[in-house]
């Protein structure tokens, strides 16, 4: 009997309107015997379909809607992948009207820049109502009101906020939905506010021009004014602009796969294990982290992907990297920690350590004397790792490589799990990182490099950026990407990352593939997160990282809730 692979169809669509829509599958193995599947949806956003597909057939299809049961439309043109592993998540993104009508936020073969808003202010620690009154005009509590928007010179893209009917209430929203607004380039986002009370007594407008949008990311407050131009308050909000980088390789018409060899895939921690690493058993990685060795030693061993950080150097070259900066000695002893976004590649190849290292936040009872633990070339190392670690001798294990030189050297058969090393605004002040650089800058150096070299590797990228995340959806469409979350535990600025069930509406709502999160918080969570309407729309994939994942038995426990993947040393 073959062989079969479980291939689970997901695409959404943004129209209201009596339809359905239907997966045709055109031809199996060049068969030609076009078959209509209905796809099941809960939402009328997002359509799913799952099929048994024998392993290592070529699929080809396409997506067509009936109207009333009589017209057939077809949404997109055919589409093919070749089915393989235990399981397949095909992600077919957002399929364009029926009738050929597009949704602005997604016109990306049309429109060059995206304004992303959230009403408020995401940062936590400078948290803000969304209206603050301060004119004399409003004498109650306001905490029922409606926010409109729209670009000055159109009045085509007109959004609601709240996009379901309601108010805003409390004057507080939670971070995580927001609006966009599309356009041909930077200057045209010139944007209109429109403020309207839900009693109907009370309207009023705003205008913020595109200049105040030059960083691309932060917060910014606009005045409201009333129909007599007195001013009644301001508008807080923050604000994302993603440019997309034109590129016909980027935005190819083809599917984000993510393909499941196993019930619970393994991936390897920085190649074959942290530096700080240490097994049940005592014994540390056998080769530097994030090395050309370590993550060959991780293929060997069977593992099918294999994690790691990338950084941007001021030269625009993406390297792997753990840490924020690179630490320097000096002639009075003393250590200068310099950001990698600051260093050209040959002064990062000149003073990266051999070794790298960072403090890590482990669990006591998991890591003994993590808290000892620092890179040999600051303050010292963790006694028991010592003698792990000392053999690190040879050039190749010590040579921290370029993106590119992992693609050329590292062996086809291994997946690469991309996360891109973003400091928030916490990380940066902790550690005086100065000003990051500007997200769509350092993206696209990557994505070159990734689409260059990447031939048929299996690659996905993740990060715990979550504007991040964000703008790498919008601007390649091959690749899947996985929202990174502590989880539990973390008093953090970004309500996306306080809570798995937080980071899980984040990733349903960007269109990313699933969310890598702490074990602890994965083990607490997943019942109330896999079993909610949420998950039931759209199945997310859920990984996990942490020192808990070096024990065989609370990975066994994690995989019994659910989990499809486990970062491990």
């Amino acid at each position: 009997m073959a062989q079969t692979t479980r291939c689970n169809w997901q695409a959404r669509t943004r129209v209201e309107g009596d339809f359905e829509i239907f997966l045709q599958i055109l031809s199996v193995h060049g068969s030609s015997d076009p078959q209509l599947h209905k796809m099941t949806t809960l939402d009328h956003q997002w359509f799913t379909l799952e099929k048994a597909i024998e392993t290592g057939a070529t699929v080809s299809y396409n997506f067509v809607v009936l109207e009333e049961g009589k017209e057939k439309t077809i949404l997109s043109s055919a589409r093919s992948f070749t089915s393989s592993g235990f399981e397949l998540f095909i992600d077919d993104g957002v399929l364009p009207y029926p009738h050929g009508a597009h949704h602005p936020a997604e016109t990306l073969n049309e429109d060059r820049v995206q304004l992303h808003l959230n009403l408020g202010r995401v940062d936590y620690r400078s948290r803000k109502d969304v209206l603050e009154i301060v004119g004399g005009e409003i004498n109650m509590p306001l905490d029922r009101f409606t926010v409109s928007v729209s670009l000055l010179d159109s009045s085509k893209q007109r959004f609601v906020w709240p996009p379901n009917g309601s108010t805003i209430e409390g004057n507080q929203t939670d971070g995580v939905e927001e609006i966009v607004i599309s356009a041909q380039c930077l200057q045209d986002l010139n944007v209109v506010f429109h403020v309207k009370t839900s009693d109907g007594l009370s309207e009023w407008e705003g205008v913020v021009l595109a200049d105040a949008f030059q960083s691309k990311w932060g917060d910014t407050s606009i005045p409201v004014l009333s129909k007599g131009d007195a001013k009644v308050g301001r508008l807080n909000l923050s604000y994302l602009v993603v440019e997309i980088a034109k590129s016909d390789r980027f935005f190819a018409d083809q599917p984000r796969l993510f393909s499941k060899w196993e019930r619970l895939v393994r991936l390897g921690h920085r190649g074959s294990g942290s530096n700080v690493s240490v097994s049940q058993a005592g014994h540390g990685p056998l080769f530097c982290e994030n090395t050309i060795l370590s993550f060959n030693e991780a293929s060997k061993k069977g593992t099918k992907f294999v994690e790691f950080d990338v950084s941007v150097t001021y030269d625009g070259v993406p390297v792997i990297y753990h840490n924020y900066t690179v630490p320097l000695k000096i002639k009075d002893g003393n250590t200068l920690n310099l950001p990698i976004y600051t260093l050209t590649l040959r002064e990062f190849k000149t003073f990266s350590p051999t070794s790298q290292g960072e403090t890590e936040k482990a669990e006591e009872e998991e890591i003994v004397d993590a808290s000892e633990y620092t890179s040999k070339y600051s303050t010292g190392k963790n006694k028991k790792q010592q003698k792990h670690n000392d053999h690190f001798e040879t050039p190749q294990d010590r040579f921290m490589p370029t993106l590119q030189q992992l693609f050329e050297q590292v062996v086809p058969e291994t997946g690469f799990d991309v996360e891109i090393k973003y400091a928030n605004t916490e990380e940066v002040a902790h550690m005086g990182l100065g000003v990051q650089p500007e997200r769509n800058s350092m993206l696209d150096p990557i994505l070159q490099v990734v689409f260059d070299h990447v031939k048929d590797r299996n690659v996905f990228f993740s990060s715990f950026d979550a504007e991040i995340c964000r703008i790498l959806l919008l601007k390649q469409s091959r690749f899947p990407v996985f929202f990174l979350t502590t989880g539990i535990g973390d008093c953090h600025c970004d309500p996306r990352r306080t809570s798995l069930m937080q980071g899980a509406r984040y990733a349903q709502l960007i269109g990313a593939q699933g969310v890598v999160t702490n074990s602890k918080a994965f083990l607490v969570d997943a019942e109330t997160v896999l079993s909610s309407d949420m998950h039931k729309k759209r199945r997310l994939l859920y990984m996990t990282y942490g020192s808990r994942n070096n024990n065989p038995e609370k990975i066994q426990a994690q995989a019994a809730k659910g989990l499809d993947g486990v970062v491990s040393d």
